[in-house]
């Protein structure tokens, strides 16, 4: 009796330890994060100079931004990331209207979209705390702002493709296996020709975003 007891008990120790190891392999093997962020979006360099007298101002005003990030983790320090990427920024209309003719000019907004794609290195710094590096790559498009001078429209609605690339980092908080917090701070760089009536006119667009929002684990 005592041996079949013992049997049992082994049986059962077993039965657990197998439990707990199938759990910590279901945590473990949940290899993909998609989050949603958002956040405001800083025109650094040339985007965001405001120099009458230098012709690559781009008067760019602080902005938002929004990311769909995804990546998929190959093993425990590398992975593969992606982005779905937009973003929004005033156009300094104060400066523009020192000049001739706009004094009482009008203008709209830049914006961009774009994809990307990239390799990504993972550092557990806990437990539930996961740090980022990436580096991306891909395609945007980007919108010149329409201005309106004292005389009229002088430039209509104009989207143009570019390379674009982003690199930064992300910190995720796993809350629970499936639920994360996840904050970004990412630089990206585009540069639209947008051609024009009297010529093309290209633009160096370099951002710093810095968001914040929820991921899902799966």
């Amino acid at each position: 009796m005592k041996k079949k007891l013992a049997i049992i008990q082994l049986l059962i120790l077993i039965g657990l330890s197998s439990f707990s190891q199938e759990v910590s392999k279901d945590e473990v093997s949940k290899k993909f994060v998609i989050a949603l962020t958002a956040g405001p979006s800083f025109p650094v360099g040339q985007y965001g100079l405001m120099n009458l007298n230098h012709q690559e101002s781009g008067f760019a005003k602080f902005g938002f931004n929004l990311n769909l990030n995804f990546a998929y983790q190959l093993e425990k320090h590398f992975g593969l990331a992606s982005s779905v990427i937009y973003a929004q920024h005033v156009l300094n209309i104060d400066e523009l209207k020192k000049l001739p003719d706009f004094t009482n000019a009008k203008a709209d907004h830049y914006q961009y979209w774009g994809v990307l794609l990239g390799p990504m290195a993972t550092v557990n710094l806990s437990k539930k705390v996961l740090l980022d590096f990436k580096f991306l790559a891909g395609v945007a498009s980007a919108n010149a702002p329409v201005i309106q001078s004292d005389s009229g429209v002088i430039s209509n609605e104009k989207w143009s493709d570019a390379f674009v690339y982003q690199y930064g980092t992300d910190i995720r908080y796993n809350f629970n296996p499936n639920v994360c917090f996840f904050s970004n701070i990412y630089y990206n760089h585009t540069k639209p020709v947008w051609k024009l009536v009297n010529g093309s006119v290209e633009k160096n667009m370099g951002v710093f975003d810095f968001n914040v929002g929820f991921g899902y684990n799966f």
